[in-house]
C-alpha cells in the first residue's frame, strides 16, 4: 500500500468515525455529513446483528468501524466508539461478510476469499488480527458471500465466465480464537451438485458443492441456520447445509439485467428489482411454493435495495431518490430526494437498531441516513 492510499484511509477512517458519532445533528430532511473517498468501489456493506461493527468495501480496501454508538441512540459525544481498522487486500473485493456476533470477515473476489478475526472490542482485534486465505478453484469472481447464524458455515457463490456459478459452503471452524485455520478438510460433495465439481487446491478445501446452470445473485442463511438460501437470475433453491441436499426449489420469470438487484429480509420475503420498469417484485418464499406478494411501484430504476432486521421495512434507492416502504402494510413509502446532480446510491444497509441506514455512491461517499 503507497503512502497516498495509506493517507486517504486514514481520512475516510477519520471522517466516517466523525459521521458514526454525530447523529444527533442529522435530520429525517436532509442527508447528514458525507464521507468522500477516492477508490473504485463496488461498495458492499454488512454490518453485525448486534449492531456494533460494519464492514464496507472500496476497491481493494475494507474499512471496518465501530458503530456501537447507534445502539446508544447516536450519542457517542462525536466519537465512533471502539476503533477501526482498515486491510489491503491484492484483489477487487467484490463482496463482505461479517458473523452475526462480528467475530469474524470474510472479504472475497476473484478466485479467492479472505476470513479473518473482526471484533473490534478486543486488545489487537480488527481485521489486522491475522486470517486465512483461501484460493479458490474453479477460476471465477466470488459475487456473493454469507455466514449461518451460529457461524458453522461460510457460503460463498462464486461466477464463472462461461455465466455458470458454483455455490461453495465451507465448513467453519469452532475455534472462536483461531483465525489461522478457520476452513475444514475437505468432506464428500454433495449429491446436489449437476456434474462432478472441480476439486479445489488449496487447503481448508469447501465441505461440499452446489452447482448452478446461471448466475447465483445471493446467498444467505435463514435465521435457524437449517437453510441456504441460494437465488439465481429464475430461481431459488433451499439447501441443506447438514445433508447437503435440496430442499426444495422454485422458479419465476427472470429479470431482464444481467445483475438485478436482489435482496431477502429475515421472514423470507424475497424483493428483486431488475427489469428495469422502476418495480419491486416480491416473493414470500416458503418450502413448498414461491408465493407472489403486490409489487412495489418505485417509478424510476432500481439501483440497491435492502430490507431492515425485523423484514419490516424496504429502503429502494434509485438515481434521483430514496424510499422507504413497508411491505404487505399498503400507504405510500417515505420519500427522500437525493438530487439529480448527487452520484448514485449503489449499497444499502441498515443498521438492527432500526434508527438508521447506510448508503453507498458511485463517488465512494458513505451517507448516513437517520431513520424514525
Amino acid at each position: 500500500m503507497t503512502l497516498g492510499m495509506a493517507l486517504r484511509n486514514s481520512v475516510f477512517l477519520s471522517l466516517l468515525a466523525l459521521v458514526c458519532g454525530a447523529l444527533g445533528g442529522c435530520h429525517d430532511e436532509r442527508f447528514p455529513r458525507l464521507t468522500p473517498l477516492s477508490y473504485d468501489a463496488s461498495h458492499p456493506i454488512r454490518i453485525s446483528s448486534d449492531g456494533t461493527q460494519l464492514v464496507t468495501a472500496t476497491g481493494s480496501m475494507v474499512h471496518h468501524l465501530d458503530v456501537s454508538p447507534l445502539n446508544r441512540g447516536g450519542k457517542s459525544g462525536g466519537k465512533s466508539g471502539g476503533g477501526s481498522a482498515t486491510t489491503y487486500y491484492r484483489l477487487e473485493v467484490a463482496d463482505v461478510a461479517i458473523s452475526d456476533d462480528g467475530a469474524w470477515i470474510a472479504a472475497g473476489g476473484y478466485r479467492r476469499i479472505h476470513v479473518s478475526g473482526g471484533t473490534l472490542h478486543t486488545p489487537g482485534g480488527g481485521l489486522s488480527s491475522g486470517g486465512t486465505v483461501q484460493d479458490l478453484e474453479p477460476d471465477g469472481m466470488i459475487w456473493s458471500l454469507a455466514f449461518s447464524p451460529d457461524r458453522r458455515w461460510l457460503a460463498c457463490s462464486v461466477g464463472l465466465y462461461d455465466t455458470s456459478t458454483w455455490t461453495l459452503v465451507f465448513r467453519f471452524s469452532p475455534a472462536v480464537g483461531a483465525p489461522a485455520s478457520p476452513l475444514s478438510t475437505p468432506l464428500p460433495s454433495a449429491s446436489a451438485a449437476a456434474t462432478p465439481p472441480p476439486v479445489p487446491k488449496a487447503p481448508g478445501a469447501p465441505a461440499w458443492l452446489f452447482h448452478s446452470s446461471e448466475q447465483v445473485q445471493l446467498v444467505r442463511f435463514s435465521p435457524d441456520g437449517q437453510t441456504l438460501i441460494v437465488i439465481g437470475v429464475d430461481k431459488v433453491v433451499l439447501l441443506d447445509p447438514v445433508s447437503q441436499s435440496i430442499k426444495a426449489q422454485h422458479a419465476f420469470k427472470p429479470a431482464s439485467s444481467f445483475r438485478p438487484r436482489v435482496d431477502l429480509s429475515p421472514t423470507g420475503l424475497l424483493a428483486i428489482a431488475g427489469q428495469g420498469d422502476g418495480q419491486v417484485r416480491l416473493f414470500e418464499i416458503s418450502p413448498k411454493a414461491l408465493l407472489p406478494r403486490p409489487a412495489l411501484d418505485f417509478d424510476e430504476q432500481v439501483a440497491a435495495l435492502a430490507f431492515d432486521a425485523k423484514g419490516d421495512r424496504l429502503a429502494v434507492a434509485g438515481s434521483t431518490r430514496l424510499a422507504i416502504y413497508r411491505p404487505g402494510q399498503g400507504g405510500k413509502p417515505a420519500v427522500r430526494s437525493t438530487g439529480e446532480e448527487n452520484p448514485e446510491i449503489v449499497n444499502l444497509a441498515w443498521h438492527p437498531s432500526g434508527t438508521a441506514l447506510f448508503a453507498s455512491r458511485t463517488d465512494n461517499a458513505i451517507e448516513l441516513h437517520e431513520m424514525r
